[in-house]
């Protein structure tokens, strides 16, 4: 018994239902492409006409291409004889001229610029003031204010000299600071002076002399009369509280009333100054 095939399976066709072979001279192939394509690709469709059109349209064109051959080499031989220097010195002109018509604008801009307002001057900014020395006048150091006596009291001076002694108190300075020199004292002696005798100096009578250097000036070129001084430097060389006493002539030579004896008339002035370590900058 034979088994049916599955109802999915294609089945074979039969070959001998067709013909082996393909006849386009049958009738009914003719008609099938009739029916088809109708007057499609038949000159009936005006396809050949059209075509011509176009093949005419090309031969035109190549004809006219080969009568321009000779004018288009005339014309490329003429444009190969043109010499390019003039238009290229034009060029360069015209670059040389634009760069003076740019100096010209910007000119222009910087004149335009100066008839605008402008705007009104600042104050210039006060100047900056130096920075005080330490040791300027009005400074306070170790206590004290620069330029000002010391206030407190100075030990009593224990050599014993004829007369009271003036004393005068200077400013405070820093050690360093310029040697200052006092006038103690000044005058003149006529020529009657000195018949009985010349003035004496001044003199250092107490005082440390690395501080306080005592000199005296004369000067004889006055005709009649000399004039006469007496100076104290004071030199602010190291710290500490100090203290000088100058004898010096205060008048004129003179004979005692009733004897042979020269009186001149001396006094003493004293100096009190205090001197500071400076502060470190």
């Amino acid at each position: 018994m034979t088994t049916p095939p599955p109802p999915w399976l294609i089945q074979p066709l039969d070959l001998s239902q067709f013909q082996p072979a393909f006849q386009n001279t049958d009738p009914g192939f003719t008609q099938l492409v009739n029916d088809t394509l109708d007057d499609l690709a038949t000159p009936a469709d005006g396809f050949d006409e059209v075509m011509s059109e176009a093949i005419g349209l090309l031969d035109g064109l190549d004809a006219a291409l080969g009568i321009l051959e000779g004018d288009f080499s005339t014309l490329f031989d003429e444009a190969q004889q043109i010499d390019p220097q003039p238009y290229t010195d034009t060029a360069t002109a015209l670059g040389t001229s634009t760069d003076a018509m740019n100096g010209a604008v910007d000119a222009l801009g910087d004149q335009v610029s100066r008839l605008a307002p402008q705007p009104a001057p600042q104050p210039a900014p006060p100047p900056t003031p130096a920075p005080a020395s330490a040791c300027a006048d009005g400074s306070i150091v170790a206590g004290l204010v620069i330029g000002q006596p010391d206030p407190n009291p100075y030990p009593a001076v224990t050599f014993v000299q004829l007369g009271a002694i003036r004393w005068v108190s200077l400013g405070t300075v820093c050690v360093g600071s310029p040697v200052d020199t006092e006038d103690v004292a000044h005058g003149s002696w006529t020529m009657d002076d000195y018949l009985n005798g010349a003035p004496d100096d001044g003199d250092l009578a107490y005082g440390d002399p690395a501080i306080f250097t005592e000199r005296d000036t004369q000067d004889f070129t006055s005709g009649t009369d000399e004039k006469w001084a007496v100076y104290l430097d004071i030199a602010p060389t190291k710290p500490g509280r100090f203290q000088a006493v100058v004898t010096h002539p205060t008048g004129h030579l003179g004979l005692r009333p009733g004897s042979s004896i020269l009186l001149q008339p001396v006094g003493q002035t004293g100096y009190r100054i205090t001197i500071v370590e400076k502060p470190a900058s």
